[in-house]
């Protein structure tokens, strides 16, 4: 199986999970608490797998520099979303953090040296252009106000940087081979760094501590969407090119804002509606030809 399918599979898993973000805070759970168990799902399951075919690891320093930048990035990147989704809507806050694709970009081209086709750097181009129609005016009340949007935006952009070296940690531990090993060693990581983020921040906010159950079993959720849609990126990365396939991957929130749409009846505009047939329209072109 090629790259791309790996790169299309990834897109679904993870948008998916991604949507169960909006779930987790629109029902006001604690945001570290689900982020807890879902870090601890991937990481019990990974490495449990991992026990079954274990293999030595190269280059075991790099390998595990590469799994701790990761865990730390992507933790950060998660608790600063699922925050995010309190103040601003999904329409706002997926596309927005995605673009963080443009820093992965910089990084392919100058450090990796990675080199697209033309039909490839449409696709890229209209990726961009997806994130600015989303991100773009909506129809309806926003809900945004005063301290809280100020709150949002910070956590907006925290999420983008921290994603974007999530993303470039995850081109270089898989290109090391021993995906699986990788999975379990950065959540092992992202494990830590969320027990001690729920252990210095109790208090999250109205509401968030009184269905600790329900935070915990959507945890488990999205930890099993997760453990089979990172997977698919890892493997997509280590036999493609990290902007192609970090571009797929960034357009994920396409399917956050659709469930979201769906399930939260957040109306999306004539922009949203656009971006959707842009997406539709980058993702063929992203193949490559």
């Amino acid at each position: 199986m090629s790259w791309y399918f790996f790169a299309l599979l990834a897109f679904f898993l993870i948008g998916t999970q991604r949507f169960l973000y909006k779930v987790a805070a629109s029902h006001g759970l604690s945001p570290s608490r689900t982020t807890l168990s879902f870090m601890l799902t991937v990481a019990l399951l990974s490495g449990f797998l991992y026990s079954l075919r274990p293999a030595p690891l190269t280059s075991p320093a790099w390998f595990g520099l590469f799994a701790l930048v990761n865990s730390a990035s992507f933790v950060s990147a998660t608790l600063a979303h699922i925050s995010s989704l309190r103040y601003l809507q999904a329409a706002v806050v997926f596309p927005v953090i995605r673009l963080n694709i443009v820093l992965v970009l910089l990084f392919s081209t100058l450090v990796l040296s990675e080199h697209l086709s033309p039909a490839q750097w449409i696709g890229v181009g209209l990726s961009v252009l997806a994130f600015v129609l989303f991100s773009g005016p909506r129809e309806g009340p926003s809900g945004e106000a005063g301290s809280g949007r100020a709150k949002g935006w910070a956590q907006v952009g925290l999420a983008m940087f921290a994603g974007a070296a999530a993303s470039i940690s995850s081109k270089l531990g898989a290109e090391m081979g021993n995906l699986m090993a990788f999975i379990a060693l950065s959540y092992a990581c992202s494990t830590l760094f969320s027990w001690f983020a729920h252990s210095v921040s109790p208090a999250e906010g109205e509401g968030a501590g009184k269905r600790p159950a329900a935070a915990i079993w959507l945890g488990v959720g999205i930890g099993l969407l997760n453990l089979a849609g990172f997977y698919c990126y890892l493997k997509a990365l280590a036999l493609g090119p990290l902007a192609v396939v970090a571009s797929i991957n960034g357009m994920h929130f396409v399917v956050a804002v659709g469930l979201s749409a769906l399930f939260y009846r957040e109306r999306p505009s004539k922009a949203v509606l656009a971006g959707l047939a842009v997406t539709a329209v980058a993702l063929v072109l992203l193949r490559g030809f």
